[in-house]
């Protein structure tokens, strides 16, 4: 048999060509990709074996792809060359820990392909038996039925693991209004239920759960930045009339009938499913450096500019997640739209403003970039110091950042590195 690593490196030369997703599509797998088993925390994180040479079981599938077709031998191998992007399932044992990793792809046919390896690990057994390995490649599926499935497998993911990225975009949000003791009563789980409904169809879940709170839960949806208000009206308290909605929402606000909340469950999913939202396209993320280089141009600006040297270097990039780096780098360009919009005054630190309202961390000063600290653009000098933290607290083989110049003069940001920490 051949070994694992000439089996990953025979698939790489195998890349699945792919075109753009359609929005909805992009939509609900950017919600899903967006759980990822982080490196530090409380999720436990998978690890392969050591030694390349013992994955035999890893090996034994790839091979086993490669024989049936080849498109689904590179796209097994796509999956499992990235094993942090994966998802912790519940299991009842506590010497089996079980992830389901995803990949997809949209081919040049239009079909859609949805790509779950689920990877068992048990311990107490030797190292070259620990793993074991399956894959499934959901075809041209439509998108009710994939929406559907990732209800279901949402369910399946261990609680720590449903818990949302923060830099998840506040723009994709469905806020739910309901009380949550009426809920509850139902059985345990009911925060769950609503989280599979929204996350499956690339909605991070808000909640306020206590309409009875009258003022508390007004000010909520005022503020309330999303796509998406739902609001169970058997438990909304005072909200059930429209009329005690801040006006912004008051025609646009869902409202759900059914008295009964598993009923009210099935209507929110028929409103969500037959509801069509435009979506800005550059919000549909990238799965591909490939397509991150293709498509960056989309997020340039009058503010928002690129060194030719930063776009080069994207195409081949080292950091493991252009998905999650895409993520970054959009929330700093609107953020730069509209500080220059505003002539450079936001009324606070520029950083403290980016963290409150686009949820990213920059810092302004990095003393370890030396005499990199310092670049050149359009004949002039500037520090490219200012940064976002994509990750931090992590292996430096996964630890991104985005580094930029601040040009007051211009009212500009200009990027001169994506990618893996310097």
């Amino acid at each position: 048999m051949i070994g694992a690593p000439d089996l990953l490196a025979r698939a790489r030369e195998l890349a699945v060509p792919q075109r753009p997703k359609p929005a909805a599509v992009g939509r609900v797998i950017a919600g899903l990709r967006s759980r990822r088993v982080p490196s530090d925390g409380t999720s436990r994180r998978m690890q392969y074996p050591g030694r390349p040479d013992d994955l035999n079981c890893v090996a034994a599938v790839l091979e086993a792809a490669r024989r049936r077709d080849t498109s689904e031998f590179a796209m097994l191998a796509d999956v499992l060359r990235d094993p942090v992007r994966g998802y912790p399932l519940l299991s009842d044992d506590p010497t089996v820990r079980c992830y389901a990793l995803l990949g997809s792809w949209s081919l040049p046919d239009a079909s859609i392909v949805i790509g779950l390896a689920s990877v068992t690990e048990t311990s107490g057994k030797a190292v070259d038996q620990r793993l074991a390995v399956t894959f499934e490649a959901l075809r041209s599926q439509p998108l009710a039925v994939l929406v559907a499935r990732f209800e279901e497998f949402f369910l399946t993911i261990e609680p720590a693991g449903r818990i949302g990225d923060r830099h998840r975009d506040r723009a994709s949000a469905l806020l739910w209004v309901g009380d949550s003791g009426r809920a509850g009563a139902t059985g345990g789980g009911w925060k769950t239920a609503i989280s599979a409904i929204s996350e499956s169809r690339g909605l991070t879940l808000e909640l306020s759960d206590q309409p009875s709170a009258f003022h508390v839960t007004h000010r909520h949806i005022s503020r309330f930045a999303g796509r998406t208000v739902a609001i169970w009206r058997s438990g909304a308290g005072a909200l059930a009339n429209r009329s005690a909605l801040p006006p912004r929402w008051r025609d646009h606000a869902i409202y759900l009938e059914e008295p009964g909340f598993a009923e009210s469950l099935d209507e929110l999913r028929r409103h969500l499913d037959q509801s069509s939202v435009p979506v800005d396209d550059a919000s549909i993320g990238v799965e591909t450096w490939d397509q991150f280089f293709e498509r960056v141009e989309e997020l340039q600006h009058e503010g928002f500019v690129l060194t030719a040297a930063c776009r080069a270097s994207l195409k081949y990039n080292a950091y493991p997640d252009p998905p999650r780096m895409w993520d970054f780098i959009r929330r700093l360009s609107q953020a730069a739209r509209e500080w220059r919009d505003r002539g450079g005054e936001v009324g606070d630190r520029l950083a403290d403003w980016i963290a409150e309202h686009y949820e990213i961390e920059v810092a302004v000063h990095d003393s370890t970039l030396g005499t990199w600290a310092d670049f050149t653009f359009e004949g002039r000098t500037y520090s490219r110091e200012p940064h976002v933290k994509v990750d931090d607290f992590k292996n430096p083989a996964e630890c991104g950042r985005i580094y930029f110049a601040q040009d007051n003069e211009a009212r500009r940001f200009i990027v001169d590195h994506i990618g893996l920490h310097p």
